[in-house]
């Protein structure tokens, strides 16, 4: 998934999660059994992503790049939902859903929205 390589590489403390940081200033995160792609890319960095750590609890992702910088990413998946509705004013749509959650079944993201 990378453009130019992968430079580093993390596992999450359970084991579920493959972070890989790439020369292409990104970093994927990969469901390691369904071999699945979660989410966008992660593009904050503006050079290549060579460390990469996970936080005992494994909702959060620490990352540094050639460009100096040091990114705290917040993997809460509760916390990201509710900061996505908050944002949106709105569920996901079906092809929202099917860009992010490819192969699992519709359902809304927002409870307080119809």
């Amino acid at each position: 998934g990378h453009e130019n390589g992968v430079i580093s590489l993390a596992f999450s403390p359970d084991g579920d999660i493959l972070a890989s940081g790439g020369l292409d200033a990104t970093i994927l995160l990969t469901d390691l059994a369904s071999r699945q792609r979660i989410g966008p890319p992660l593009t904050s960095h503006e050079a290549p992503v060579d460390s990469l750590a996970f936080s005992p609890d494994g909702e959060t992702l620490v990352s540094g790049s050639h460009d100096s910088n040091v990114i705290s990413w917040t993997l809460d998946t509760a916390l990201l939902i509710e900061k996505a509705c908050q944002r949106a004013g709105r569920n996901l749509t079906q092809a929202e859903w099917l860009r992010y959650f490819p192969g699992e079944p519709y359902r809304k993201t927002c409870l307080q929205f119809p």
